[in-house]
């Protein structure tokens, strides 16, 4: 967790979205529209596991953090560092569930059917990062990364928010987060919702056995979503709220993920801590 914590803090945009085994945002071509806002369906798909990763707003902070105290080093040197503007509520991964049981907003499935919604303040973060570093001059380069790339101002502002952040098992809120996805899937629970959305499906005239292969349709793969896609995709939202299987599969994945935390209690502490910790240097340099 402390080299995660560590790069989180030296990257453009990481994400602790915790979103393993979803596999219905095609990588086809964006829609030139705005994503809709997440609704009451996404905000409310919390999992316990979500307390223990830093969340888009989190590293949000932690990378203003990070460029307030570059500037602040730079400017010892008498050298400019350009801060960079973001809102992390303008970014559809403002929600870290949203499309982990996958598709669930019946606004989203009529605009963009399975294709990946458009992220514009991701896209206009990287445009204002790629600017910033094409401009730097030799000497702000070399104050800004050392010699190596691996010191300089940057260098010392990761020191300083990983003052006092314990060490811990950097992969295990990942590895549970698999594996708890994966063994709600093929619960008992999880199953018989999805053979209520199958016969749901089929009432409407759709031949798919889950959710997965109605999003992984082949036919989809297409620049932006087609009308028999978006049909698609609604229905699928529809059964999954008649089914009830966004809400079993939530609840089913939430009790082996709170098993699992109480099976590994002292890492977790550690991991509450290092969280706790490393957000409280980040509030500081602020």
């Amino acid at each position: 967790m402390r080299g995660r914590f560590a790069a989180a803090a030296a990257v453009l945009l990481v994400l602790g979205s915790l979103t393993a085994g979803c596999g219905d945002r095609h990588g086809t071509g964006t829609p030139p529209q705005r994503a809709p806002r997440a609704g009451v369906e996404v905000r409310e798909l919390v999992l316990p596991l979500d307390s223990f990763a830093l969340q888009l707003p989190d590293l949000t902070r932690a990378q203003d953090a990070e460029d307030r105290l570059m500037r602040t080093c730079m400017a010892r040197q008498h050298l400019v560092w350009t801060e960079i503007r973001r809102d992390p509520d303008g970014s559809p991964d403002r929600w870290p569930n949203r499309y982990r049981y996958g598709l669930i907003e019946t606004k989203v499935a009529r605009r963009f059917g399975y294709h990946p919604v458009p992220d514009p303040e991701s896209d206009r973060r990287a445009a204002q990062y790629n600017a910033r570093q094409a401009s730097l001059s030799s000497r702000q380069r070399l104050a800004a990364y050392g010699r190596d790339d691996k010191g300089g101002c940057h260098a010392e502002a990761v020191k300083r928010l990983m003052a006092g952040v314990p060490r811990s098992d950097e992969n295990l809120v990942d590895k549970i987060s698999a594996d708890t996805y994966r063994r709600s899937r093929t619960s008992t629970a999880v199953t018989d919702a999805v053979r209520a959305w199958n016969a749901c499906i089929r009432h409407d005239g759709f031949s798919y056995a889950g959710p997965e292969a109605a999003a992984d349709d082949r036919g989809w793969n297409t620049r932006t979503p087609t009308e028999p896609e978006i049909r698609t995709a609604l229905a699928d939202v529809v059964c999954k709220h008649r089914s009830g299987l966004v809400d079993v599969w939530r609840k089913t994945e939430a009790a082996l993920q709170r098993r699992a935390i109480d099976a590994h209690a002292g890492a977790f502490r550690t991991l509450g801590e290092v969280k706790s910790r490393y957000l409280s240097n980040v509030r500081k340099s602020l």
